[in-house]
């Protein structure tokens, strides 16, 4: 009796649910509006390199309608009248832009806005207490988006650094000021969903957590959910941050070239294709394990807690051996690559491959000679360790989007993602006597270990995005 009773209050549900939609959905008909109405649908790029520009807001100036682009820069406004119309179209990092169109039955209907980058050109300097134009609320709760643009406005150590800047942002903090890991509401950084184009990258900082893992000049848009993430993300217990990387410039050839006190980076940008696809490589490593500096050797005593500590020798008795103090501080250097080619056969489909590596390597091995046991004799001995840390991540996606109508878009993805850990210490003596009359074994004795951790990660992802109405939107996914 329960179980009947059950399904008829689910027939009951489901049934009123599908009057609300159909209903809406009649409303907001052309047919049943004695005024006549229209899609507007269109495309937003970057005015310098060509390249579309994700979670732009396009509204209709008068009106309460309005949209957002996808993650190829596509919109639609559904349902708008036929008449002249001005489109409010802003992002974070661009001059904001009023584009009129004539919205009629024999206009086209896609249209191409173009956003010119913010520039800051002032005559004077003026100190004044106002809100950096970084980020903005999204339409959702607990999501912020971050214009990689301008970070170089905020507090940075030595470069800018996207997780450090998302540690200024309300409710995210840092562990302490050396740490690029995020804190989102008490939880820890393993908690957090950290997403490349479509593949997880599971370990996101370089030098202890000094620096973190993503170079900001080849990212092109930051999404972070603090809470309430949508459920195409999966299951996760504190926050989710979603960078797109930039797909290069469309129109001409773009090379960039940095230098700091830590490490070096270079940027090529290539238009293919014939200006309708473009390649990306940016590359940045440490030379710190070339040249070290005073500032290096800070933050690597930061960071590791090291202190310099007295090598021991051998045992030698009462008598014992002798010591030898030195400074052992290990060789380290790390490096990462992002690269990505984009081609856009049609207005509608985008294809692009995307690749990542990053990689930290540590050489902690020490060699010790000249170790004198005085207990024993003339007896004289030699210590080499050998010790090899290295971990990253290496990663690839591969990403089809297709515009199928006005309102209705889909997106294709297969990635692939590893996260590599690896230890080996090789140590060993040996001993060596200049006195016959005292039995020593001569040669070497050794002792080996080694250590290896590996996570593969394989997603395949198709999200469809269907524009209802003007006021209902349905998202699909698999």
């Amino acid at each position: 009796m329960f179980s009947i009773l059950r399904t008829k209050s689910l027939n009951i549900f489901l049934l009123v649910l599908l009057i609300q939609v159909l209903s809406s959905s009649a409303s907001a008909d052309p047919s049943a509006d004695t005024n006549p109405v229209r899609d507007i649908s269109g495309i937003v790029i970057d005015a310098k390199s060509g390249e579309t520009i994700p979670n732009a807001n396009v509204v209709l100036l008068g009106t309460d309608l309005g949209a957002s682009t996808n993650l190829d820069g596509h919109f639609v406004i559904v349902n708008t009248p036929l008449k002249t119309c001005n489109l409010q179209v802003s992002h974070v990092g661009y001059e904001e832009l009023i584009h009129v169109i004539s919205n009629t039955e024999k206009a086209p209907q896609n249209c191409k806005i173009e956003l010119v980058p913010f520039v800051i050109s002032r005559k004077e300097v003026t100190v004044a207490a106002k809100r950096y134009n970084v980020w903005e609320k999204a339409e959702h709760v607990g999501q912020i988006r971050f214009s990689a643009r301008q970070l170089s406005k905020l507090p940075r150590l030595g470069e800018v650094d996207i997780f450090r800047s998302l540690q200024l942002l309300p409710g995210v903090s840092g562990a302490t000021e050396g740490s690029s890991g995020l804190y989102v509401r008490g939880g820890t950084p393993d908690q957090n969903l950290v997403m490349l184009d479509g593949m997880t990258v599971y370990h996101i900082d370089h030098f202890f957590g000094v620096f973190s893992a993503f170079n900001a000049d080849a990212i092109k848009d930051i999404q972070m959910f603090k809470g309430g993430f949508p459920a195409k993300y999966g299951g996760r217990i504190s926050s989710v941050v979603d960078l797109t990387g930039k797909t290069g410039s469309y129109s001409e050839p773009v090379y960039k070239l940095g230098l700091n006190f830590l490490s070096a980076n270079a940027l090529m940008e290539l238009p293919l294709f014939e200006n309708n696809g473009s390649f990306l490589l940016s590359v940045r490593r440490s030379y710190v394990d070339l040249i070290s500096n005073g500032f290096y050797t800070k933050l690597f005593d930061n960071a590791t807690g090291y202190e310099e500590q007295e090598s021991p020798g051998m045992p030698g008795g009462k008598s014992g051996g002798r010591s030898i103090q030195g400074d052992n501080r290990p060789s380290f250097f790390f490096y990462d690559i992002n690269s990505k080619v984009t081609w856009t056969p049609s207005d509608r489909d985008v294809l692009s491959v995307s690749f990542y590596s990053g990689k930290d390597k540590l050489d902690d091995s020490q060699e010790m000679e000249n170790l004198s046991l005085r207990a024993f004799g003339d007896i004289n001995g030699a210590r080499e360790s050998q010790e090899l840390s290295d971990w990253g991540n290496l990663g690839g996606s591969f990403k089809w989007s297709r515009q199928w109508h006005d309102r209705f878009y889909s997106n294709f993805l297969l990635a692939n993602s590893t996260y590599f850990s690896n230890f080996s210490k090789n140590s060993g003596f040996t001993l060596s006597s200049a006195n016959d009359s005292v039995r020593v074994s001569r040669g070497a004795r050794s002792f080996a270990s080694e250590e290896s951790n590996q996570i593969n990660d394989l997603t395949f992802r198709m999200d469809n995005e269907w524009h209802v109405n003007g006021k209902h939107r349905l998202s699909t996914g698999m």
